[in-house]
């Protein structure tokens, strides 16, 4: 379910029936300044750290995508110290994270915010972040902010120097307004739009809001489940604990779990060589809880004979869900995964061949009409719908300042479209089970009260999940620290 939204015409091309494609482009720049070498800009005196951030959001701009690998692929073969590239990755992610509140602020002490070049914003929205969001000294973000500019542009300097001494000055009064009663002001500290901030308000409650939005700017747990149709559960938990990792087993949200959700609160040893080998491998696939949860909801008590997963992508929940089903049934089931994505569908097969998961087809078709999955049915039709990624706000930061309500809209009739034509495929008694990783009603229990009361609805019934038997799992209703995933699981008459 890690997604995000998408334009139209991707929609159009390779979205229906998958998940939205990772390289929409964002806001496109007046114009392409990259950094330049001249001997002026050669004097300036910014750090190794703050100029890898400004290349990398340069190239963000320029590629779109998502910036947390961006900033990781750049920075990897840079001749830097390890802090230094720890620090421009918090800077890179945190510009993303609060972006149009930083052009806010910048906006708001210049006369002409037009007339500063793209490569001068971005330096100075690397400044402002330190300012207002890492508690910098005013000095030391002045004094940094100006060589930064000074590296890009050294005319522009004395601009930065002006924007950034009038920004200290104004920090105190930041966010200008009690979040607690003021709803540009609750936006702006925690980096919103303010549409987004009452949208998120009016559809899950103030609380849930706010802790969604605050969770949304820290470090997210590192998530894994072993695949123990690779390697043996047991001692590769052992072999992680000896070698340092400090793992914790997470309280699964059934009464019962199919495989063990392990966390581990540094994820930056994602990168260490004993657990990049083993996810190289194909025996660690890292998963947030709520997608875990998510596949163990979907799969019912008894072995089911078939099953189609809409939107399969690159495999993740496939090897989950074969993981799961030998340790549920004894035996992986016959199973069949469709995308509308090429690539995707290439590496969900070399991911399963590498993880010694069995899979009966692999489908390349628009999950709209499901054409080439002919008439037949299936015990279970799982959907891991296309939708806004909402609820992946701390892994893809980008997503708040690039969807539109407009396309939240387009993605809820898509949703739709695809519960419909799914349908079909159920057996009598079998299963439909429909997920998406966002946080907003409209693309969640309104679908499915959207296809319920449909002809072709009304011979489903909504299945209770979990120890309190809800009609749906939404993982913020949860104590669980973690994405917000949505999955309602519908039984056919």
């Amino acid at each position: 379910m890690e997604r995000m939204s998408v334009s139209k015409q991707e929609r159009k091309n390779s979205a229906r029936g998958t998940r939205p494609s990772r390289s929409r482009t964002t806001r496109t720049p007046r114009a392409t300044h990259t950094a330049r070498t001249t001997n002026s800009a050669r004097s300036s005196h910014a750090t190794p750290a703050r100029r890898a951030a400004l290349q990398a959001l340069d190239q963000f701009d320029q590629q779109g995508g998502y910036i947390r690998p961006l900033v990781q692929n750049l920075i990897q073969h840079k001749q830097m110290s390890s802090a230094d590239k720890a620090f421009a990755q918090v800077l890179a992610l945190g510009v993303v994270t609060y972006r149009g509140v930083l052009d806010e602020l910048i906006n708001g002490v210049l006369k002409s915010p037009d007339d500063i070049k793209d490569n001068v914003r971005r330096a100075l929205q690397i400044a402002t972040y330190e300012l207002y969001f890492l508690d910098k000294s005013a000095h030391a973000a002045v004094d940094q902010g100006v060589e930064l500019v000074r590296f890009v542009n050294p005319r522009a300097a004395g601009v930065a120097n002006f924007v950034m001494r009038r920004l200290s000055e104004k920090r105190p009064d930041f966010p200008f307004g009690n979040p607690e009663a003021d709803l540009d002001a609750l936006s702006r500290l925690h980096g919103f739009p303010s549409w987004l901030a009452k949208r998120l308000i009016d559809d899950l409650g103030r609380s849930k809001a706010e802790k969604l939005m605050a969770q949304s700017n820290k470090p997210a747990a590192l998530y894994f489940m072993i695949n123990t149709l690779r390697v043996p559960g047991p001692q590769t938990c052992t072999a992680l604990a000896q070698h340092g990792f400090k793992l914790k087993r997470v309280e699964s949200y059934g009464e019962t779990s199919d495989f063990p959700t392990l966390c581990c609160d540094d994820r930056t040893l994602v990168s260490d060589p004993l657990f990049s080998g083993l996810l190289q491998e194909g025996a660690i696939i890292v998963s947030d809880w709520a997608a875990q949860q998510v596949v163990q909801c979907a799969l019912p008590k008894a072995q089911p004979r078939s099953m189609l997963e809409i939107g399969a992508g690159r495999g993740t929940k496939t090897v989950m869900i074969q993981t799961a089903s030998v340790n549920r049934y004894g035996t992986q089931i016959e199973l069949d995964c469709l995308d509308l994505n090429k690539e995707r569908l290439e590496e969900l097969t070399r991911r399963t061949a590498k993880g010694n998961v069995s899979v009966r087809a692999i489908i390349y078709d628009d999950a709209t009409k499901l054409s080439r999955v002919g008439s037949k049915q299936y015990d279970v039709v799982f959907i891991d719908a296309p939708c806004s990624g909402t609820g992946t706000l701390d892994k893809h930061p980008e997503i708040r300042w690039r969807i539109t309500s407009q396309e939240i809209g387009s993605l809820a009739a898509l949703q739709r479209s695809i519960l419909n034509t799914a349908s079909t495929h159920v057996a009598p008694g079998g299963r439909l089970v429909y997920a998406t990783c966002s946080a907003l009603t409209q693309e969640n229990q309104d679908v499915i009260d959207a296809f319920l009361a449909t002809e072709q609805g009304a011979s489903f019934a909504p299945v209770s999940l979990g120890a309190a038997d809800h009609d749906s799992f939404f993982s913020l209703d949860t104590d669980q620290v973690c994405d917000a995933h949505f999955c309602s699981v519908l039984v056919k008459n």
